[in-house]
C-alpha cells in the first residue's frame, strides 16, 4: 500500500514553483486576451456595436445565462468592466491576493462568454474550467510580491485538486485523439486540410503547404502524441523525466499552432496550463528555490484545515465527474435539471473535438458587396478593395472578430446577420465619408479543399443578407 501511495503522489503531485510560474503565465495570457478583446470592445460588447443586448436577448439568450455585461451596454461601463479584468490579471501576475484575482478573472470571462458567445472558442471554456481548478491550488508560494504566509517546507503539492489538474490535462488530449476518427488522420492529410482553412491559416502556414511529406509526419505525430499522453503522464517511475518530455512535446505542438495557424488565444492558454506540469527535477537541477530543511509543521487554523480537506473532496468528486462526461454515455435528459443548468452556467462542459473527426474539407469566408454612391462595387470587409467573389482577401488582425465572422456563416446563427449588417454599414459610412455606400449584400463564399497539387476548385457564393436602408 505504501508503494502504491508513493507512486500515486509521484504521478499526481504538482511542484509549487511550477504552480507559481503557472500563475504568472496565466496572468499574462489573460491580460493579452483582454487587450485583444478591447481592440474591438465597442463592436462586440456595447449597444452601439454589432450585437446590442436587445438583439442578443431576443434571439440567443437563455433564462439561466449570467453576464455582468448585460447590466449596461454603454461604452463607459464596458471599458470599466475590462479595466477591472486588466487589474485582476496584473494582481495575478504579481501574486497579490491571487485567489481573489482568479475569482474576478473567472467572473469576468464568464460574463464575456455569455455577452457575446459568437466570439468564443474551445480555449475559452478550457480557461474557465482551469480557473476553477486553480482557485484551490497554492499559486503564491514563490515569485510573488505577497507570498503565502502558510508556505510549506516542501515544494510538492498533493491533493484531490492536484489529481484533478493532472487528470484534466491528460483527458483533454486523450479524448481529442479518440474523437479524431476520420480518414484524414489515417492517411496523414489532416494537417494539410487544416492549413487551407481561410480564416485560420497564417502566412507561415501557407508556406508549409509546400511540404506534403512534412505535413503527413506532423499529422501522425500530433495524433499519436495526444494518444500517448495518458500513458506518459501516469508512468510511476522516472516521473520528472517523462513529465519534462511531455511538457516539451506539447509546448512544441502549441507553438506550432501559434506559428502556422491564427486560432487566437487557444494555444497561449494551453502553454500556460502546461507550466504547472513542470517537474520538480527541473527546478532542483537549476537550483531554484530548493526545498528547505524539514522542520516542524506550521500550525494552521481550523478554517485552513477545512479548506485543505475541501481540496481533496472537491478534487475527487470532480475527477469522477469529468471522467463520466468524457467517457461515459451521458444522457443529459436523465440528469437532474439543476445539474445540467449548473454545467451550462459555469461552462464546465467537457468537449475537446478540435479538428475531429476530420479537419474541414471546405474553406469558407464572408464578403460584403457594397455599392458606393458613385456606382462602384467594393468589399468593405476587405478594406474597400474592388469586390471579387472568387478570392479570399481579408486581413483580420483581431482573432475574436475572425471568430465572429465564422459564426455568421453558421446557418443556425444567421439571426445575428441583421445587427451585424446594420453596424458595418453605418460604421463604414462614418469612417469613409468620401466613399459612402448606399446598399450592401453579405455573401457566404465556399471553396472545396484538396490535397492534390495544382487543384483548382470553383468558389460558390450564397446570399446571407441584403441591407437596403
Amino acid at each position: 500500500m505504501n508503494s502504491f501511495l508513493k507512486a500515486l503522489r509521484a504521478v499526481f503531485s504538482l511542484d509549487t514553483r511550477s504552480l507559481s510560474l503557472f500563475r504568472i503565465g496565466l496572468g499574462f495570457v489573460l491580460l493579452g486576451d483582454a487587450l485583444t478583446r478591447m481592440g474591438m470592445l465597442r463592436e462586440h460588447y456595447t449597444d452601439v456595436g454589432m450585437l446590442p443586448r436587445l438583439d442578443l436577448v431576443m434571439t440567443n439568450w437563455q433564462e439561466n445565462n449570467f453576464s455582468l455585461l448585460m447590466l449596461n451596454g454603454s461604452e463607459w461601463f464596458v471599458w470599466s468592466f475590462f479595466g477591472l479584468l486588466v487589474l485582476a490579471c496584473l494582481m495575478l501576475i504579481l501574486g497579490i491576493w491571487p485567489r481573489m484575482a482568479i475569482f474576478v478573472c473567472w467572473a469576468c470571462l464568464l460574463s464575456i462568454a455569455f455577452r457575446n458567445p459568437f466570439t468564443n472558442n474551445s480555449g475559452d471554456f478550457m480557461m474557465l474550467i482551469f480557473l476553477v481548478w486553480s482557485f484551490f491550488l497554492p499559486l503564491n508560494e514563490h515569485f510573488s510580491w505577497r507570498p503565502s504566509r502558510h508556505k510549506s517546507h516542501q515544494n510538492t503539492h498533493f491533493s484531490g485538486m492536484s489529481i484533478l489538474y493532472v487528470l484534466q490535462i491528460a483527458i483533454i488530449y486523450f479524448a481529442s485523439a479518440l474523437l479524431k476518427s476520420g480518414g484524414q488522420w489515417e492517411d496523414g492529410t489532416a494537417v494539410a486540410y487544416a492549413l487551407q482553412m481561410t480564416y485560420y491559416t497564417s502566412g507561415a502556414g501557407h508556406w508549409l503547404l509546400g511540404f506534403p511529406n512534412l505535413l503527413k509526419g506532423l499529422t501522425y505525430s500530433t495524433y499519436y502524441l495526444e494518444l500517448a499522453v495518458i500513458l506518459l503522464l501516469f508512468l510511476p517511475f522516472f516521473t520528472s523525466f517523462w513529465r519534462f518530455i511531455v511538457y516539451i512535446s506539447f509546448s512544441a505542438l502549441h507553438l506550432g499552432f501559434i506559428v502556422f495557424l491564427n486560432i487566437g488565444a487557444f494555444p497561449w492558454f494551453c502553454l500556460a496550463f502546461w507550466l504547472a506540469m513542470l517537474p520538480s527535477g527541473l527546478w532542483d537541477a537549476l537550483n531554484i528555490a530548493r526545498a528547505r530543511a524539514e522542520d516542524d509543521e506550521l500550525s494552521v487554523g481550523i478554517l485552513r484545515q477545512l479548506f485543505s480537506y475541501s481540496q481533496h473532496v472537491v478534487g475527487v468528486l470532480m475527477a469522477a465527474g469529468i471522467l463520466y462526461l468524457n467517457f461515459g454515455r451521458v444522457q443529459w435528459e436523465n440528469l437532474p435539471p439543476s445539474l445540467v443548468q449548473a454545467i451550462h452556467l459555469l461552462k464546465m462542459n467537457q468537449s475537446w473535438g478540435m479538428f475531429a473527426p476530420n479537419a474541414a474539407v471546405v474553406a469558407s469566408w464572408l464578403s460584403a458587396k457594397a455599392e458606393t454612391e458613385k456606382g462602384q462595387f467594393i468589399d468593405i470587409l476587405a478594406k474597400g478593395k474592388p469586390y471579387q467573389s472568387q478570392k479570399f482577401d481579408h486581413q483580420l488582425l483581431n482573432a475574436r472578430h475572425r471568430k465572429y465572422l465564422v459564426s455568421l456563416m453558421d446557418k443556425k446563427l444567421q439571426f445575428i446577420a441583421e445587427p451585424f449588417a446594420t453596424y458595418v454599414f453605418k460604421d463604414w459610412n462614418e469612417r469613409n465619408p468620401r466613399q459612402r455606400i448606399k446598399n450592401m449584400r453579405l455573401y457566404i463564399n465556399v471553396q472545396a479543399l484538396s490535397v492534390q497539387p495544382n487543384s483548382k476548385n470553383v468558389v460558390s457564393n450564397s446570399l446571407l443578407y441584403e441591407f437596403f436602408p
